[in-house]
């Protein structure tokens, strides 16, 4: 299937995810992951990336992105930051430390505690959807 102007064959829009992840195998797994969601995924490697797209390459559905990572902010205040521009975008935070303090993040943040499978990732994204 071809896509034009990220629209399907029936003309849905295909929903529009950016993975930020320090890692590389990681946030090419999550980019995966989400394409097999029906996302169609980029990847940044940090925060400050991050804000960059999201300005310049959005607009996104979904923001996944891990806590601890390199750069002048982490996870938790670009979740912050972002809610802030963009209130309508779903926010999936993914840690390996789910016990660590989060206190930046919006109510309406998600938690999602590495490792993950696919189903519960999923299941993170309709709740996300439904609030």
């Amino acid at each position: 299937m071809t896509s034009i102007d990220n629209e399907t064959q029936i003309g849905a829009a295909i929903p529009q995810a950016l993975v930020v992840e320090d890692s590389d195998d990681l946030r090419q797994l999550f980019c995966t992951m989400l394409g097999a969601l029906g996302f169609a995924a980029t990847g940044a490697s940090n925060a400050d990336e991050a804000l960059a797209l999201l300005h310049t390459a959005g607009p996104f559905d979904l923001l996944l992105t891990d806590v601890n990572m390199p750069g002048t902010i982490d996870g938790s205040v670009l979740a912050a930051m972002a809610r802030r521009l963009f209130e309508r975008l779903l926010i999936i935070v993914v840690t390996a430390e789910p016990g660590q303090a989060l206190a930046e993040l919006p109510h309406d943040v998600t938690v999602l505690a590495k490792p993950f499978y696919l189903r519960e990732l999923a299941a993170e994204i309709d709740r996300s959807k439904a609030r």
